[in-house]
């Protein structure tokens, strides 16, 4: 009597990796769909990056809002105190405008 052949699991994976066109890839064997909670984390991950960036973006431009308002402040107090310095008219003494 024979004996029937029973092709394991890796003979058949050799096989249709013989009969594949020689650049395609095997799929692995192990991978089956992708876990919705992986893609549902990532999601939330890059939605908290974006928030992260803008939170950032507005405190840098309120931080540069801030900083130039404080310029001007600085340099209109300065240009008021180099006009009064030198370019103010002296004041009249009260005995020489008799």
């Amino acid at each position: 009597m024979t004996t029937p052949k029973v092709e394991s699991v890796p003979e058949e994976s050799e096989q249709k990796m013989q009969t594949d066109s020689p650049g395609a890839k095997p799929a692995p064997a192990d991978s089956a769909k992708p876990d919705p909670a992986e893609g549902e984390k990532k999601a939330a991950d890059e939605k908290a990056k974006q928030a992260a960036d803008e939170k950032t973006k507005q405190a840098a431009t309120r931080r540069r809002l801030i900083l130039m308002i404080v310029a001007g402040v600085v340099l209109i107090g300065a240009a008021v105190l180099i006009w009064r310095v030198f370019f103010a008219a002296p004041a009249v003494q009260p005995a020489l405008s008799s």
